[in-house]
């Protein structure tokens, strides 16, 4: 059976996995597996000794897991966001290079109308 020191740090160390749970279904499994060994482990005296410092290192590994975790989702935002402003960018670039070609075609329009018109009224 567990201290009940044991007990209250299995307890906080399972709610810690719940909250990673949707993020990483890996660490949850981990986590499980070395459940399974720890219980096998605990039965003798070294064996608690061996629980606990598994324990820890699990800890420690799971937050590092966790920063990565964030830090990957934080680069895969901000690729998107520059993903998108570059498609925007683009996009609004390809509409003043339209309104410019327009504006272009239709002073063009003019100018031959107003050439057309003098040469006109010249013969």
């Amino acid at each position: 059976t567990l201290s009940k020191e044991q007990k209250e740090f299995v307890t906080s160390e399972k709610v810690m996995y719940q909250s990673l749970d949707g993020l990483d279904e890996r660490v949850s499994g981990i986590v499980q597996h070395i459940n399974l060994a720890c219980n096998k482990l605990k039965k003798t005296e070294e064996g608690k000794q061996k629980f606990v410092m598994i324990k820890v290192t699990k800890l420690n590994q799971s937050h590092m897991d966790f920063e990565r975790l964030v830090k990957d989702a934080m680069t895969q935002l901000s690729r998107n966001f520059e993903d998108q402003l570059k498609e925007l960018w683009d996009s609004l670039k390809g509409q003043i290079e339209n309104l410019i070609t327009q504006q272009n075609d239709s002073l063009q329009i003019n100018q031959k109308e107003i050439l057309t018109h003098q040469i006109g009224t010249h013969y």
